[in-house]
């Protein structure tokens, strides 16, 4: 997979010329977010990248809860009575759809042009320890107060679905370069995948990144 060059960037942080380019070894999501660090003689660049093979939200999530898509071979009454008969919670979801696709609890959002561009998707089943808790608050705060808990528990989790959907699953990219009489070489790279959404992704590569030193002289 090719990477970014950084050459420009690189030289205005060290103060000096390379004598060949430097590009990363995956693609950079935004080169306005690149870290670039002095650490001893070496270089090193921290970026966020794509991931492109995103793990199953649901499917590889535990305690997240269930997501259940209304098909037309399953009537949606039924299954809301069924879990409603059982004592299970549940929400109804809605998709809102423009170029993006955002998902949250039924009329809890108000998004533009909801008339043509919100449709209900299906149900959300929470896990079983937010239920747990879920009926504790409705013993402890009352119906209306665990309820308004439980949506916005849910919206939370329906939020990083969203991005996870929307393609802003990242790896937290930091490659370790040495300049050697001006030639840039790679010495390593560590990746870490699966961060949903850059602030998070962001936060995640800050983390593992020195902190800024002070200027020093040119390699």
């Amino acid at each position: 997979m090719g990477g970014e060059n950084l050459r420009e960037r690189v030289e205005a942080a060290i103060g000096g010329a390379l004598s060949g380019p430097l590009r990363t070894e995956f693609p950079v999501a935004s080169e306005a977010e690149v870290l670039i660090r002095r650490d001893a003689d070496r270089v090193l660049i921290g970026y966020l990248s794509v991931d492109p093979e995103p793990r199953d939200f649901w499917a590889e999530s535990d305690g997240l809860g269930e997501l259940r898509r209304f098909t037309r071979a399953e009537d949606p009454n039924d299954l809301l009575e069924r879990l409603t008969a059982e004592g299970t919670p549940w929400l109804l979801v809605e998709r809102y759809s423009h170029g993006l696709d955002h998902y949250s609890v039924a009329n809890t959002r108000a998004y533009p042009d909801r008339q043509w561009d919100v449709g209900l998707y299906g149900v959300f089943i929470p896990c079983e320890e937010v239920r747990d808790m879920y009926r504790d608050r409705v013993k402890a705060e009352g119906e209306e107060a665990a309820r308004a808990w439980l949506i916005e528990d849910t919206n939370g989790t329906l939020s990083e679905f969203s991005k996870s959907v929307n393609g802003e699953v990242y790896g937290a990219i930091v490659e370790t370069w040495e300049i050697a009489d001006g030639r840039p070489v790679r010495l390593g790279t560590e990746a870490v995948w699966g961060h949903i959404g850059t602030d998070y992704a962001l936060e995640a590569l800050s983390e593992r990144m020195p902190e800024e030193a002070s200027p020093e002289p040119a390699l």
